[in-house]
């Protein structure tokens, strides 16, 4: 996961720090500060539940993004989570990745069957000193040169691979494509949960879309036993902490 970081435009956002005292004024004057909230109860709220909500969203998201890039779900999961817990500690910026991002993923498979998890940890260090540059340099305005069809052919590009990627799932943990009534329910569940995500928005966006759709997937398959392969089927997910490697360069 890279980001962005533009020195000039973070002097602009960066709010002072408040002057700590005791009692609750002090730790919301320190939470305003800190962009956590805008010094009310009330805001404070909404923005513990943006959070929940985010934190929420971000479970399916990383599950998927792990296993289109050929990881381990819990690579996924355990990633985002580190990365939330430092940006929400350290600062960060309106409209920043804290987890999976798509412009990554499809160079996952290749990083992982060539050097291992460790390939994917310096990729993702790498392009973010790469990312990083551009502010260093102050030439973050560079990018506005770009024409808006390159944009176009990217994303589109992007969703073909990950489309590619996602076809995977349709095969058995033994590697075979999936047959007959097991396929037939395999691309019926998908097609509710992609419904319910796409449907959902329109009626309330009280509540994300993306993990409702999860819920009620999972449901049809437990409920009526349709005996499709589930994550657990397909990896071991442990509740381990991995340790950081490096690249097999050898």
């Amino acid at each position: 996961v890279s980001v962005l970081y533009c020195p000039r435009d973070a002097a602009v956002h960066t709010p002072k720090h408040a002057t700590l005292a005791t009692g609750s004024a002090a730790m919301m004057d320190l939470l305003k500060s800190e962009n956590w909230t805008d010094g009310t109860l009330l805001g404070l709220k909404d923005d513990l539940l943006a959070g929940v909500a985010t934190a929420m969203v971000q479970v399916p998201q990383s599950i998927a993004f792990a296993v289109v890039g050929k990881l381990n779900p819990r690579f996924g999961l355990k990633s985002s989570f580190f990365l939330g817990l430092f940006m929400g500690i350290f600062g960060g910026r309106p409209g920043t990745i804290y987890g999976a991002a798509g412009a990554l993923v499809p160079e996952f498979p290749h990083l992982v069957e060539e050097y291992g998890t460790g390939g994917v940890l310096a990729c993702t260090i790498g392009c973010g000193i790469v990312c990083i540059l551009p502010g260093l340099f102050r030439v973050c305005d560079l990018i506005r040169m770009m024409p808006n069809s390159v944009m176009v052919g990217f994303v589109d590009g992007l969703a073909v691979i990950i489309f590619r990627g996602s076809l995977e799932n349709f095969k058995a943990p033994d590697d075979t494509w999936i047959t007959g009534m097991n396929a037939f329910y395999t691309v019926l569940i998908a097609m509710i949960t992609l419904a319910v995500q796409w449907s959902l928005p329109l009626i309330t966006e009280a509540i994300p879309s993306t993990i409702i759709s999860v819920i009620v997937g999972t449901a049809v398959e437990h409920i009526f036993q349709l005996g499709t392969y589930t994550v657990g089927d397909k990896y071991l997910i442990s509740g381990t902490l991995d340790a950081p490697a490096l690249p097999e360069l050898a």
